[in-house]
């Protein structure tokens, strides 16, 4: 270690002293310059490396690039030619994808930590996070494979496995068909009858069930001939064909049909645990307008129901109840000052990807996410990978470690999937925009 001024400058050896490739010694190449890098773990550090070669494989075949091999504790800081540490990456991929944080937010957070970035760099580096995350990912694919071998495995459908697969694995696929009939509460919301028809989902998923068994037992005959499982299981899911069975179903379904259309209607969301009169999604005067068009639209549409005869009996109720509490439905235009300060509904709560574009909206500071979601859309679900102990625990050991495992990854390979993600985001041909002449792009030109 030397000292230059105030700042203590290291000097650290390579770890290379033979060469991989032919097990001769490697030879003294060169000293680096000075090289100052910022860290959470170290702070600010100063560093300059000797490193060394292999004079008769000296390039990479495949590229010609040179191999220069030099310390290994300076390579796991920060990526060549930068001066932000690999934990500092990690801490900007994690407040970005994992907690959500705003730009100036992580900014702000990581100035508290001694950290000075601009927010253009912490929009890089999530890229960049996001990229060797995905890499990561890759490289670990094989690991993630024989883990969720030695599990079992996972079940997509059985039409497509081979017949001696089947006899071979019978048991192991009937629990898993099993298994995935008894989790049929992930179907709902966990809020319970009326907004969750757990016996309903139940039966939908034997009906499932009932119908995937019935298409391989007619493709395959004699291979479920020499089953013991896949037979009982069939037996047992064919109850569900039941005509009075089936029947109750299609009117709880149409009942609930109309209970959602109702619960649409007033614009009320679901939330366990609060009161649907604290989560009206009415905060402007355009959109109480817009409610109480549409009260009225339905209204009229199951009176001109009624007298048409085709009013269901879950219709009628409803119809009943909204005579009942017409004029205390509409909700007057002069309270909409009252109404900004009620909690507003969130539509894409009630879709796939609910969490994550709540976790965008965070993100972004505001309700239209069309943009930023395009930037990141397609790696937001392997982010949310991160947030899974068990594939923490598979892929990387543990969060702490995370520096680490992206400082091992392949340059080339990070620049891979960098190239890959602006691809995703910008289009294939983007790059080739800037080099054509844009007179060749007119009439008469061509």
């Amino acid at each position: 270690m030397e000292e230059t001024g105030t700042v203590f400058v290291f000097h650290f050896p390579p770890n290379q002293p033979y060469c991989p490739i032919c097990i001769e010694p490697t030879e003294y190449y060169r000293t680096t310059e000075v090289r100052t890098i910022n860290t959470l773990r170290y702070g600010s550090i100063s560093f300059k490396e000797s490193q060394v070669v292999c004079y008769k494989h000296r390039y990479r075949p495949e590229d010609n690039a040179p191999i220069i091999y030099g310390s290994c504790f300076a390579r796991s800081l920060a990526p060549s030619r930068t001066r932000i540490g690999y934990d500092v990456i990690a801490e900007i991929g994690k407040k970005r994808f994992l907690d959500n944080r705003q730009i100036e937010e992580v900014v702000q957070d990581l100035s508290a930590q001694g950290i000075t970035i601009s927010g253009s760099c912490v929009s890089r580096w999530a890229d960049y996070f996001a990229a060797t995350v995905e890499c990561l990912h890759h490289t670990k694919i094989r690991k993630l494979k024989r883990i969720i071998d030695g599990n079992g495995g996972y079940l997509l459908h059985i039409d497509d496995l081979r017949p001696g697969h089947v006899r071979e694995h019978e048991d192991v696929l009937a629990l898993r068909l099993i298994i995935d009939v008894l989790d049929y509460t992930q179907d709902g919301d966990g809020l319970d009858f009326p907004f969750d028809l757990y016996r309903v989902y139940f039966v939908t998923r034997l009906n499932r069930l009932r119908l995937r068994l019935m298409r391989y037992h007619q493709r395959h005959p004699r291979t479920i001939g020499h089953c013991l499982y896949l037979p009982k299981l069939e037996r047992i899911a064919s109850r569900v064909s039941d005509h009075c069975l089936r029947q109750h179903v299609q009117a709880l379904g149409s009942i609930h049909q109309e209970f959602n259309a109702l619960r649409t209607v007033l614009r009320f969301e679901i939330k366990k645990g609060r009161s649907l009169v604290t989560t009206m999604s009415m905060g402007t005067l355009s959109e109480i307008r817009s409610y109480n068009r549409g009260l009225i639209h339905y209204t009229k549409r199951l009176c001109a129901d009624k007298k048409k005869g085709q009013l269901s009996p879950a219709q009628g109720v409803i119809l009943n109840h909204l005579i009942t509490y017409q004029f205390k439905l509409p909700i007057p235009e002069q309270l909409v000052a009252f109404l900004a300060y009620l909690d507003r509904t969130n539509n894409f709560e009630e879709s796939l990807f609910r969490g994550i574009k709540r976790g965008q909206r965070r993100q972004v500071g505001k309700k239209d996410i069309s943009r930023e979601f395009s930037l990141h859309g397609p790696y937001l679900p392997l982010m949310e990978n991160l947030r899974n102990d068990d594939y923490i625990a598979a892929m990387i050991g543990d969060m702490k470690d995370l520096p680490l495992q992206l400082s091992q990854l392949d340059s080339r390979d990070i620049t891979h999937y960098l190239q890959k993600l602006k691809e995703n985001r910008r289009g294939k041909f983007f790059s080739f925009l800037k080099k054509m002449d844009g007179i060749s792009l007119l009439p008469g030109y061509l």
